[in-house]
């Protein structure tokens, strides 16, 4: 499966107004996919393709959520969701089918989670219905500016 053109609806009332995420991910299609997705819900959106851009803008930005391939260049996403951790809200794990159960036992806190690729818009739509009461209690309780 490719990841799926958006459906495009309405996001609750701005709900997500203020949320910033950052995407890593080398393949253009799930950029793209993503950045629609997360735009039309109302979060602010940077797209990288190396972990090693993420982590420069992670150094300078706060982001609530970060969407990162497993396999991504450069330190990877394990190590990258290591580095970054303290700096962010919740981490997503985009991974092949094969890594998924293996990610869910190493990784069990809140703060990350796995989506499966190929992906659907539903299935992003699902994920980010669950993770979005915390992103959004977590943001209200940071202060504007690191």
């Amino acid at each position: 499966r490719e990841p799926a053109a958006p459906a495009r609806r309405p996001s609750p009332a701005g709900a997500q107004e203020g949320l910033t995420a950052l995407v890593i991910d080398e393949d253009r299609k799930v950029q793209e996919s993503l950045l629609s997705l997360l735009s039309d819900r109302r979060y602010r959106v940077i797209v990288v393709a190396s972990a090693e851009e993420a982590l420069d803008l992670a150094e300078r930005t706060r982001f609530d959520l970060v969407l990162c391939d497993l396999r991504i260049g450069g330190v990877g996403g394990i190590e990258l969701y290591q580095r970054i951790r303290n700096r962010i809200n919740c981490f997503v794990f985009l991974a092949a089918d094969a890594f998924h159960t293996e990610l869910r036992n190493r990784f069990s806190d809140q703060d990350q989670a796995v989506l499966v690729k190929p992906f659907t818009a539903a299935d992003v739509e699902r994920l980010l219905e669950e993770i979005e009461p915390r992103l959004l209690s977590a943001h209200a309780r940071q202060p504007a500016e690191w």
